[in-house]
């Protein structure tokens, strides 16, 4: 009787494989192919889009902005690893092998060297859409088809979708010149809301639909039913779902997958509506701030089309008649989102799955590989009124300012008037204590993504009714963004083991069993794509800051950095960014190792015994580490995770993949794990270790930069000294890249961010004001900049100084501009400072080398 319901099981489920061609429909969410939901043989009429009739009246196109996601591509790192991973699991199992032979020999066909690669099938996608592209606006593309501006992500996905679309449009229009530009703040603004990372990345309560559903009743079915037609009792929810991911891929990109026959047309359905609702909640309607990060995008398009409304001259940030965008899911949702487009009338949630089957925010309709929003301004023949059309996936949509699908840009203005005059500083605020980690957080997180860099901002000052010139300027850079130590690497991988050996945790959280660790350990301390990312920035923005001193030549430019891979990486990317941003064509200069400035912490015999070798260095970190703040924070980790053996340290370890991941990855699973309460705490505890480590706790922290110090007071006693002699001299200017051991001493030994009360075990809530907190000075890329003026009606110099690009009080004056005699006296000690005698070194060894 067994045998006979198994032969039944069997033959039903053959019944029930659907055939391969029948799935190739707008089903599989965000990785559904372009032309699953358009007709790629659909005819497209010449100037379809040029022009359009409003009101009896012949409008004609003016200016079309056009985003586009990025093409069909290679499944991410992550889900490469799950799909071995399940594959590894069914292989071992004979009995399904021997039911499904193609498992036993299935391997990924999807290398880990190609993840997030736009594959064969977005090349096609994107040259089909700029051929489709070309012909609905011929006429006007020809006409300025050398004023079409691109943009990009940093992502390379991105930048090969605007290459191949590129192509397409030169098939129609011929091969024509163009400006390309990466603009992650524009494109991917949600990287640079601090509000949007505390509010959706790490709230636990943002996927609380999305796991209710994958553990209700309508998953639940599908599970069972893939368990049954597969032979194995051992799928979990999430595997399931990764079996999908191997479906949707394969035909996607191979037009037939032996996995999508263990799933029904409702399955498919049923797992399209558990993603929509983790989009819904993460990128759409759930929460306002995920519409209002897109605020950086939004602003600059209505200041586009004002400016071409109110018929202002040319200019070519705002009046190029085509710009042109690549992005991401995360930028077309919640723009959808911001215009009221595809809002349904109830929420995604577990509980309504039926209600909502025809609902309108579907992403395998609307965010598919390529989807694409576009806005056309038309300018009316006889009326000279301006006219707008929003267009989805290249069809107009109603609009829902006027309900129609052309509205007078008036009109439209006002009814979006919070999208276009936002301020992305105000919505995005950052509650700079949300970071659980003082020295990862990435400066670029710290920076007004809208923030406007004007030409020369710091190249002269007013002082006193006195204009000042810049003559002088020292900046330290802290490395870029990098890759964790070797030490946590591995404390990571160990944590992740002993985690994952307790099903009471992967229960609850299963994503730590299939947890690979990103971070390899052949980069350990490397600098990381986003440290690359944050010099490139950094140099654009230094360079518009202090443009004519530069005059387009850096070989004036003393570069120097530390024998550290990751500095030298930093120097290298910043140096890029200047001579991308000013043009310049001139020799790399000749930039040293310079240890004795930026080390000199690794060879000062006192610090080394004060500090480094003095157990009462760490009492008060240790005392805050084993004190009822921290042992709170552990007792709410063990309990989410249900697991009640974690000491403090494993706790700091989940805190630093957080931190990491979240910087590096936009995301991470394990912030789940706290809340905003948990990471000040942590936060504290390693300010307190930074603090008696690098800051104020001992004399010698600071008086060990004297390297540093007295070199920038000798370079610029000169350049004071020689001042009467030289006239239109070419500023001095030395640029160094070190570590937070090099710019928080600096810092202290300037006495920078020095608070009232020290940093103890016992004054947490007293300190919670704290200036000295690492997560603000220090953060990757921070920066220090001394910058030596010499005002106009006589002689005198003045002195500013800059924290992470912004002026700040200095000690020597309580003003922000100290005249430089003031600077240095109060300095006297940073001046005139030697080395050897400070730190007691042994005369007859030497210092460095």
């Amino acid at each position: 009787m067994e045998y006979i319901i198994i032969l039944t099981v069997m033959l039903f489920s053959i019944t029930k494989v659907i055939p391969e061609d029948n799935l190739k429909k707008p089903i599989f969410n965000a990785m559904t192919p372009y032309f699953w939901v358009k007709n790629i043989n659909e005819t497209i009429p010449e100037d379809r889009d040029g022009s359009l009739m409003y009101g009896g009246h012949s409008c004609q196109i003016t200016n079309v902005h056009y985003l586009f996601r990025h093409a069909a591509r290679y499944p991410s790192l992550p889900w490469i690893q799950k799909m071995d991973n399940i594959s590894t699991i069914l292989r071992e199992d004979p009995f399904v092998v021997t039911k499904y032979p193609f498992i036993g020999k299935w391997r990924t066909p999807f290398p880990k060297s190609k993840q997030y690669q736009q594959s064969a099938v977005g090349d096609k996608e994107m040259l089909q859409l700029g051929e489709r592209f070309g012909k609905r606006f011929r006429n006007n593309v020809r006409k300025n088809a050398g004023k079409i501006i691109f943009e990009t992500t940093s992502k390379n996905r991105t930048k090969q979708s605007k290459s191949k679309f590129c192509l397409g449009l030169e098939n129609v229009i011929g091969k024509q010149s163009h400006t390309t530009s990466t603009d992650d703040r524009l494109l991917r603004y949600y990287d640079y809301c601090g509000k949007y990372i505390q509010e959706i990345d790490q709230n636990n309560d943002t996927l609380t639909e999305f796991y209710k559903f994958l553990n209700g009743v309508e998953i639940k079915s599908v599970v069972n039913k893939v368990r049954q037609k597969i032979g194995t009792s051992e799928i979990e929810p999430e595997e399931v779902v990764t079996i999908q991911q191997i479906c949707a891929f394969e035909l996607g990109m191979f037009e037939k997958s032996n996995w999508c026959q263990f799933f029904d047309m409702e399955d498919l359905l049923i797992i399209d509506y558990l993603i929509d609702i983790r989009n819904y909640w993460e990128m759409g309607y759930g929460y306002n701030i995920n519409w209002q990060t897109s605020c950086a995008y939004t602003s600059r398009l209505f200041k586009m089309f004002r400016n071409v409304v109110n018929g202002k001259q040319h200019n070519e940030t705002y009046l190029e008649p085509f710009v042109i965008q690549f992005g991401h899911t995360d930028t077309i949702i919640p723009l959808y989102t911001a215009f009221g487009l595809f809002n349904d009338s109830q929420k995604l949630l577990a509980d309504n799955y039926l209600m909502n089957k025809n609902r309108t925010f579907r992403t395998s309709l609307i965010g598919p590989f390529s989807a694409n929003l576009g806005f056309g301004l038309y300018k009316c023949d006889t009326t000279m009124a301006y006219v707008i059309r929003l267009f989805v996936n290249e069809e107009p949509v109603v609009i829902p300012a006027c309900g129609q699908t052309s509205c007078l840009f008036s009109e439209f203005e006002t009814y979006y008037h919070h999208l276009a005059n936002c301020n992305v500083k105000q919505i995005c605020e950052i509650n700079t204590n949300m970071t659980g980690n003082s020295f990862i957080m990435s400066s670029d997180l710290l920076l007004d993504p809208a923030e406007s860099i004007p030409d020369n901002q710091y190249n002269t000052l007013n002082h006193n009714g006195q204009t000042c010139q810049l003559e002088g300027l020292n900046v330290l850079f802290r490395h870029g963004a990098r890759y964790p130590t070797i030490k946590w690497i591995r404390w990571m991988t160990a944590l992740q083991i002993k985690l994952a050996s307790d099903s009471k945790v992967i229960s609850r959280y299963p994503f730590i069993k299939q947890w690979s660790n990103p971070f390899p350990e052949t980069k350990e301390g490397t600098l990381s794509r986003v440290g690359e990312y944050e010099m490139l920035r950094l140099a654009n923005r230094f360079a518009r800051r202090f443009k004519s001193s530069l005059q387009g030549n850096l070989n004036h430019i003393n570069f120097s950095y530390t024998h550290k891979n990751r500095t030298q990486n930093s120097y290298k990317y910043f140096y890029e960014g200047l001579n991308e941003t000013l043009q310049t064509n001139t020799q790399e200069p000749n930039a040293k190792v310079d240890d004795e400035q930026l080390r000199f912490y690794d060879n000062c015999h006192k610090y080394n015994v004060e500090v480094e070798g003095n157990r009462n260095t760490t009492t008060e970190y240790e005392a805050f580490l084993r004190g009822k703040k921290m042992t709170n924070v552990i007792r709410k980790v063990e309990t989410k995770l249900g697991f009640y053996n974690l000491s403090a340290v494993e706790v700091v370890v989940i805190n630093q993949i957080c931190a990491l991941e979240l910087g590096m990855f936009n995301n991470s699973d394990w912030c789940k794990l706290f809340d905003v309460d948990d990471l000040l705490v942590i936060d504290y505890l390693q300010n307190i270790e930074d603090y008696y480590e690098k800051g104020y706790a001992y004399p010698i922290n600071w008086k060990q930069s004297c390297p540093f110090t007295s070199y920038m007071f000798k370079r610029y006693d000169h350049t004071v000294s020689t001042a009467s002699l030289q006239h239109n001299k070419v500023p001095q200017l030395d640029i160094s890249f070190g570590h937070s051991e090099t710019i928080v001493p600096v810092y202290t030994a300037f006495g920078l961010f020095h608070d009232a009360e020290p940093l103890r075990a016992d004054n947490f809530d007293v300190n919670k004001n704290r200036t000295f907190h690492g997560a603000v000075i220090g953060p990757f890329s921070a920066n220090l900049a001394v910058a030596l003026y010499k005002c106009d009606a006589n002689s005198d110099h003045v002195i500013k100084m800059f924290v992470n690009e912004d002026p700040v009080i200095i000690p020597a004056c309580g003003k922000t501009v100290c005249s430089y005699g003031d600077f240095k006296n109060y300095y006297s000690k940073l001046a005139d400072c030697n080395f050897a005698q400070i730190c007691q070194n042994d005369p007859n060894k030497p210092a460095f080398g």
